[in-house]
């Protein structure tokens, strides 16, 4: 029989620098989780909407930015009636909506996010929207 020599087992030795490139790498790694899942985080919605339209014609609603142009649609409030939209992606300080009918501009309305809570979140089509249909030739909604 051969006996097995075996040295004893010693812990492996660590030095400082070591320790403190695992540190970093977990310190790196959480901050790189944290801004990834605040990236993938949905923007912040509003509830409900609602918009009256108390013209003669139907109007298409977009939402933007005051100082962008192009509009994210919401929908369409038919005419002489009140509509509610769901879960509106919140557009911050001011709102501003845009009013459209058979390509025809309406308008926009401006309004604040204060001015928005205050009422409760509910806007009505200005009037400026059927002056514009009016003055484009635009015939009322069938």
């Amino acid at each position: 029989m051969n006996p097995v020599a075996s040295k004893p087992r010693t812990s492996p030795v660590h030095s400082r620098g070591d320790r403190l490139t695992v540190i970093l790498a977990i310190a790196t790694g959480a901050a790189l989780f944290m801004a990834m899942a605040s990236a993938l985080r949905p923007p912040p919605h509003v509830h409900r909407i609602d918009i009256s339209n108390p013209h003669e014609w139907n109007v298409e609603v977009g939402l933007t930015r005051p100082i962008r142009n192009g509009a994210l649609p919401i929908g369409r409030v038919e005419r002489n009636r009140t509509e509610s939209f769901w879960e509106v992606l919140d557009q911050g300080d001011t709102w501003s909506f845009q009013f459209t009918y058979g390509g025809v501009d309406g308008g926009r309305l401006l309004v604040s996010r204060s001015d928005l809570q205050r009422s409760r979140w509910k806007i009505t089509v200005a009037d400026e929207f059927a002056q514009r249909m009016r003055t484009a030739g635009q015939p009322p909604s069938g």
